[in-house]
């Protein structure tokens, strides 16, 4: 019977497919075979949770870093740049940095133009090495709000300087900075689809819509640092000098000249740093050295008057600098907008007319196009041809260049040649666009409009000159 029943479990186990697994040896040496896998398996698992939670801002990084590739190109004005001699130094130094295609800088207009690999190069990096040269961008901050640098950190996991690296890779960003609480950061001159790029950088880096709102920072910019270390350069020299004429200790004498030295000149020497890292030989490098100089030879004075004469000339540079390229942007908002047109000799009317000003004593402005009594018409400047009759009456800005057909009338020409009394023009004479009629009225037969002005011809000139590097620099 036995063995009846067990050749009758054969047959069922034969015929039953569920059997099979019934070697429990073979399936527990499966299972011991298979818990390697497992055991890889969870510590596939075990592998990735860290990556997850470890170093999240490393693929936050990389996100933003990927939202936008290939080459573009930024543009933003600086600070501090006033000759085509820093100019090309500081391009120099940019173009040395990987993934920048072409650094363009205009010392007339102070503003930059890099063309960079955004999956290469940082722009935040291009920005900090103009800035470490003294050439600061002179953007307005942004704060990031409804965003806190805790709350950021505990989502990231990492720490402030981390941070501040994560939020630097979004696509137009040039410096990131914290007072407080407060996310503070500039960004460059973007486009619209760029800045859109931006937003979406900050949003995956944040968890939200980035909103940014222009505020003035608590800390002083690089030129109010300038000026405070020269007001305390003043009385520390005048200090140093009473105390060697009083016949005061060389050690009290020297602690006081380190302390103005150090309070006064502590921003030209990380300049001159700067400037020997990125291996261009700035004025910062031979004002330091001139002030190591003096005080290894313990002339604290002349160490102090140095820092002294650079901190000043620093700022007031930096004011007269600003002021001209003001007079000159001035220079361009002197052409009028509309211009006011007489019709021609054969009865037609002119596509454009003549710009009408405010009486004598009253701010120049711009009049809205109307018809005058003396069927003239107020056009804009751009439909202006040549060889249109324009008028031009008493305290009118000239809107074309063009020579006086009909009229007698007092120019001020102290914009172009800086005559201080007004001449008197009269039939056949030249005049030119941006110069003030003080008295009229007179008509011009037009002979330049616009761009083809020599009012416009003289900046764009100055751009240029200004822009290009002498040859014994170049």
């Amino acid at each position: 019977m036995s063995v009846a029943g067990d050749d009758s479990e054969p047959w069922l186990y034969l015929d039953d497919p569920e059997p099979d697994p019934v070697p429990e040896p073979a399936v527990e040496d499966d299972t011991v075979a298979d818990v390697p896998p497992d055991e890889e398996e969870g510590a596939d698992v075990t592998t990735e949770a860290p990556d997850v939670a470890g170093p999240p801002e490393t693929k936050a990084d990389v996100a933003a870093e990927l939202v936008v590739d290939g080459v573009h190109s930024f543009g933003w004005p600086l600070k501090g740049m006033d000759c085509p001699d820093c100019a090309m130094k500081a391009a120099r130094a940019v173009n040395r940095q990987a993934g920048v295609v072409q650094c363009q800088i205009s010392p007339s207009d102070g503003w930059v133009k890099v063309e960079l690999d955004l999956g290469a190069a940082n722009l935040s990096r291009t920005s900090g090495i103009l800035a470490s040269l003294g050439h600061n961008p002179d953007v307005p901050w942004y704060q990031l709000k409804g965003v806190s640098q805790i709350g950021l950190q505990d989502r990231h996991g990492v720490e402030r300087g981390a941070l501040k690296r994560l939020l630097l890779t979004a696509p137009g960003v040039l410096h990131m900075r914290f007072e407080g609480e407060r996310l503070l950061l500039q960004h460059a001159e973007l486009s619209t689809e760029m800045h859109a790029e931006m937003e979406q950088a900050l949003e995956r880096m944040t968890g939200r819509s980035p909103i940014l709102v222009e505020i003035q920072p608590d800390r002083l910019e690089s030129d109010q640092l300038r000026l405070l270390g020269a007001a305390i350069t003043v009385p520390l020299l005048l200090l140093v000098l009473f105390l060697q004429f009083s016949g005061a200790p060389a050690l009290l004498v020297t602690t006081v000249g380190v302390l103005g030295v150090v309070l006064g000149g502590w921003r030209m020497f990380l300049e001159a740093v700067a400037s020997l890292r990125n291996m261009v030989l700035g004025f910062q490098v031979l004002t330091s050295l001139a002030v190591i100089g003096a005080a290894v030879l313990g002339h604290w004075p002349e160490a102090l008057t140095v820092v002294l004469l650079e901190a000043l000339s620093g700022h007031l540079e930096s004011s007269a600098l600003v002021q001209a390229r003001r007079a000159m942007q001035g220079g361009l908002d002197r052409l009028p907008r509309l211009a006011r047109v007489l019709p021609s000799p054969k009865g037609r009317k002119s596509s454009i007319t003549s710009i009408s000003s405010p009486p004598p004593g009253k701010s120049l402005s711009m009049a809205a196009p109307a018809a005058t009594a003396h069927g003239s018409d107020e056009v804009p400047i751009e439909l202006v041809q040549v060889g249109d009759l324009v008028e031009v009456r008493s305290g009118e800005l000239v809107p074309v260049d063009g020579e006086i057909v009909e009229g007698v009338g007092s120019l001020d020409r102290a914009p172009l040649t800086g005559e201080s009394v007004p001449v008197r023009v009269t039939l056949g004479d030249e005049i030119e666009a941006g110069l003030v009629l003080r008295r009229g009225p007179i008509v011009l037969r037009t002979s330049a409009v616009g761009d083809q002005t020599r009012l416009s011809g003289l900046i764009d000139k100055v751009h240029t000159f200004r822009d290009t590097t002498p040859r014994l620099q170049g």
